[in-house]
């Protein structure tokens, strides 16, 4: 049975996750707050600051997501400039809250 959970995960697709940044600092916060994940920075065409996460499991996905999570209630802990971000993957966008 695990087996087949395991092969299923490897024939998913690669997705990504972008996380459009508020200002150039909070994309700079948001790149190094994922840092184990190998995120990219990006800039849009309106040259908005994207940080953009490739995954390819389920397992991956809610280890970034529980990530971004904790970087947000620290923020709102520590430092109030990054309350929120807005993800977009497969197609469908985001707002996350502290």
């Amino acid at each position: 049975m695990l087996r087949r959970a395991v092969e299923a995960e490897e024939d998913k697709p690669v997705q990504a996750l972008t996380i459009e940044a508020a200002t150039p600092e909070s994309g700079l916060k948001l790149y190094n707050a994922l840092s184990r994940f190998h995120p990219e920075l990006e800039l849009d065409d309106e040259d908005r600051q994207l940080v953009i996460v490739w995954f390819d499991t389920d397992r991956e996905i809610a280890d970034l997501l529980d990530t971004l999570h904790r970087f947000l209630d620290q923020r709102m802990n520590d430092d109030e400039s990054v309350s929120s971000v807005c993800v977009a993957t497969a197609g469908r966008s985001y707002n996350l809250h502290a």
